[in-house]
């Protein structure tokens, strides 16, 4: 993982080097250090205002697409933010985690729950509701992929869940509708039984290990931190 901060203090350009690089001999030549995380390597770089601009140093960026995580200035950046780590799958879980507190009554098991999560990322999850609710249909973009799914939970719940793909949905006949895909903020708003609840990722998601702090320093979040290096 590459993680970029803004490095306000200097004050004098860096020379550019003449001869021809590597692309990682190029990308090393902006960073001041390398650390172990879950005994893997990363790479701190240090850029400048003007790194943003240069042409050169947003090409090879560009190579690392969906492998670099920024300080909370930088991620602010248009051409930045189109590269960063994708932070949505962990924050889906997180939030999960709490919205499935929600069923812990008897009377859930009569209530019928819309699911919205079109990448899928909560297949690991979703199983963990069927025992508590009536029915569980969730949209995806592609039934083909979770027909194995369903199998499977069928057999670990005797429950199949239901599946849709087209964007025409009625959700007069769900009891609850939760749109995993439009969380904002670190929060997610739902319907459930004509009420709008809010839902905030469960906090032990966000807590940070004494090893992982030290990459607050750096400007990064707390849930981009968690997101990019926490297991869970």
């Amino acid at each position: 993982m590459i993680i970029l901060k803004l490095n306000e203090d200097v004050t004098e350009k860096r020379k550019k080097l003449k001869r021809k690089r590597k692309v990682n001999e190029d990308l090393f030549n902006y960073t001041r250090m390398g650390l172990i995380i879950n005994n893997k390597p990363h790479f701190v770089i240090s850029v400048e205002e003007k790194n943003l601009v240069d042409e050169d140093f947003k090409r090879i960026l560009s190579r690392y697409k969906g492998e670099i995580i920024a300080s909370e200035k930088l991620s602010e950046n248009e051409f930045i933010n189109e590269l960063l780590f994708d932070e949505k799958p962990f924050m889906k879980k997180a939030i999960f985690q709490n919205f499935i507190k929600l069923f812990n009554n008897e009377k859930s098991k009569q209530l019928n729950v819309f699911v919205c999560d079109f990448s899928f990322d909560l297949k690991d999850e979703l199983p963990l509701l069927l025992p508590k609710i009536k029915t569980l249909t969730v949209k995806v973009s592609d039934d083909f992929c979770v027909r194995d799914w369903q199998r499977k939970c069928f057999f670990e719940y005797g429950v199949k869940p239901n599946i849709v793909t087209d964007s025409n949905t009625d959700f007069i006949k769900y009891d609850v509708v939760a749109n995993f895909d439009s969380i904002n903020n670190k929060m997610l708003r739902i319907e459930f039984q004509n009420e709008k609840k809010e839902i905030y990722p469960e906090r032990k998601f966000l807590e940070l290990t004494k090893e992982l702090k030290l990459l607050s320093e750096f400007g990064l979040s707390e849930s981009t931190i968690c997101a990019a290096f926490k297991k869970y």
